[in-house]
Parts: C-alpha cells; structure tokens; sequence
C-alpha cells in the first residue's frame, strides 16, 4: 500500500518572505513529530512501525508523510464457496498512545484509492471502503480507521482445472452402465474413475487455505464419491443378476411385473415381461411331443417321377416294436433334456433382461442426479 498521512503542526509555520520565498520543504521525518499511527492486526516481525523516510512541511504547518509499505494483516477467511467465494480483508488503523484528545481522524475520506493497484492473477477487487469509529480502551477514547477490502476470487483457473476434470469424471462414470455385464470390466471401470476423482480430492485439498468449514468443491467431490460408490454397488448387482444359471430361481411375478413391463416401458425399452422362446422351437417340441406320446410313426411316401418326398393325405402310420420302443425311450430322454435347456435358457434369459432394465434404470438415475449436483454447485457457487 501507499501509506499517506497529513496533519497541521503549529510549531512548523513561517513566512515565506523571510526565508527567501520558500514555502515548502523536505526534511527528514525523524526531525519532526510524527503520529504513532499503526496497523492493529500487523502480523510482521516486530513492532510494526513505519519506515524512516522524509516528510513534507509547508508553510502553513501542514505535513504529509507518504510512503509505500508491504502490509500483512490476519484475516477472517471463510472458503465454504470455494473457488467461487468472495473474501472481505480489514485494516484499522490507530494511534496506540494518543486518545481522542490529543489525536483526532478527519473522517472526510469515504473510499480508499485503487488507482494503482496492480491486477491480480487470483482474486478481483471489488471495492476498498472507509469506516471510522471511537473505541474506548481503559477509560480512553481513541479514534480508529478501518479499510474495508472486498475480494471476488477468479474461479476460471480452479474450474477448468479442478471442477471442469471432476463434472467430466461423475458423467465419464455412466458409461460403465453401457458396458455389458459379461465383458467383465464393469466394476473395475467404475473402480479407476472412483481413483481418479480420490486423486482430485487430493488436489483440491492442497490448494485450499485450511478452515472448519468445507468448500462448496469439497461437497460436491465427496456427494460424486458417494455416487460412484453406489454406482459400483449397483453394477455388481447388475453383474450378479446377468449371471444366472439354470438352477437359479424363476423370476418373481412381482418382479416381472414391476421390472419388464411397467419399468421398461418407462424406460423406452418396450414391454418385456413376455417369454422369448421361438415360435418355430415350440411348434417343433410340439410335434415331437405328440409323435412320443402317439407311439405310431407317419411314413412319407416317395414320389419316383420328380424324386419329391409326399406324405399320405391320411398319414400311413406303423406301430413301434420292441427295438422301436427303446429307440423311442431314448429319443424321450433326449428330448426331456433338450426341453430342460430349453427351459434353462428362458430362464437364465429372463434375469439378463431383468439386468438390463435395472441397468439402465441406475444408469438414468445417477445421470439426472450427477447433472442435478453439477448445477447446483455451478449455481450455487456463482450466486454467492
């Protein structure tokens, strides 16, 4: 700061006439009185006084003592908007021996003066007010200023390098909901972006100013940690029901119900409570079926002209013997195990479209929620 100082010393008038027109001098600021005013919360070493340097005197008495000076002062910081806080930075000024008798502080000056302040590449400055006050100390009046420093930190620089990687970290996390459950790399997908938001978290704790109160960033880092944990919670249940095998248990009524038809057409998946087994496979088993259970076995007739198979138009059926009958006791055996598989696979069929629809169910809701805690922090943090 530039520190200026100006007061009226009666012992240091004359005429100018008398001293060869001169109506102004330099002189050391040790050879005259100078006001013991200091900066209250100075955190430097030492007493904290002003530099020695040199004052000027008219000759009407008034001297101004100006001068630069590096301050450092204590200040509340409150970094729960953080990057996108606002910090007010104060400076009061006093005499430390001097009440209200012997000093007084012209209270005219309403703003200090921000000319020649240098830009920052961190914080803007907003505004620098005056205020002034008398404080009574041991039955003394004492009068004090005090600079009001209002600061708006830049946030361009923490956004794009810490919020920016983090909003693209949380939204990167819902692709492992796309990935299929059998490729095997669902959990540990969401495991490496879980790291590498632990990573940021680090980051951000580095380059903050420590305080009791968490920053805004710090939430929203610790809200996507939750998130992506519940996402991989959510996508090792998805993983389990995708892996079904045939000696699991059917899918619930309640289930299919609630899952494959009411929850996938919400989510545009169309109804899937139905069975997917192939028409053409149930008009086989079918008549398969009904060749076993008839114990007869239609003869085609064979066409000599056009070599074309033809069957009778009342069907020409011969009796099994006792050979046919253990053909026919096998061919019954192979079928209960073709239908068991056929079962099987319905089944095991049935829980990967119930993991697919809750996939996508988690998928939508950690994005509408990720999305809603980006904005809020985003809105949040400018409007404060």
């Amino acid at each position: 700061m530039w520190i200026r100082m100006a007061w009226h010393d009666g012992r240091l008038v004359w005429d100018p006439d008398d001293y060869g027109g001169m109506v102004n001098m330099t002189i050391k600021a040790e050879d005259v009185w100078r006001p013991d005013m200091l900066l209250y919360d100075n955190v430097d070493q030492g007493f904290g006084g002003w530099p020695v340097d040199v004052v000027r005197v008219s000759n009407n008495g008034t001297v101004i003592w100006s001068f630069p000076k590096v301050l450092s002062t204590s200040c509340d910081v409150d970094v729960s908007g953080f990057p996108f806080d606002a910090q007010r930075c104060h400076f009061t000024f006093g005499s430390w021996m001097h009440d209200t008798s012997m000093i007084r502080i012209d209270d005219t000056v309403k703003d200090g003066n921000l000319m020649e302040l240098r830009e920052s590449a961190e914080w803007d400055t907003r505004s620098f007010h005056v205020g002034f006050r008398t404080k009574t100390y041991d039955g003394l009046d004492y009068d004090e200023v005090t600079f009001h420093l209002a600061m708006k930190r830049k946030w361009s620089f923490y956004f794009f390098n810490l919020l920016f990687p983090c909003f693209l970290l949380a939204l990167l996390a819902t692709l492992s909901f796309y990935l299929p459950a059998e490729s095997g790399d669902k959990v540990s997908f969401g495991v490496t972006v879980l790291l590498a938001l632990a990573v940021f978290l680090l980051m951000i704790a580095e380059d903050m100013p420590p305080s009791e109160s968490m920053p805004l960033i710090g939430w929203y880092v610790i809200v996507t940690l939750v998130l992506l944990s519940l996402s991989l919670l959510l996508g090792s249940i998805v993983v389990n029901l995708s892996i079904c095998t045939a000696d699991t248990t059917p899918v619930p009524a309640w289930v299919r119900r609630l899952v494959l038809r009411y929850m996938s057409q919400v989510l545009f998946m169309g109804d899937l409570s139905g069975s997917l087994v192939v028409d053409q496979e149930q008009k086989s088993v079918e008549i398969g079926k009904s060749i076993l259970n008839d114990g007869t076995l239609q003869v085609p007739q064979i066409n000599e002209k056009n070599d074309v198979e033809e069957k009778e138009p009342e069907g020409k059926r011969i009796p099994f013997d006792g050979r046919m009958e253990e053909l026919l006791e096998l061919v019954r055996i192979i079928a209960r195990r073709l239908e068991e598989e056929r079962e099987g696979e319905a089944l095991e069929d049935d829980w990967k479209r119930v993991a697919r629809v809750l996939d996508k169910f988690f998928m939508v809701l950690y994005l509408l929620t990720s999305v809603t805690v980006i904005v809020y922090t985003c809105v949040n943090g400018l409007a404060g």
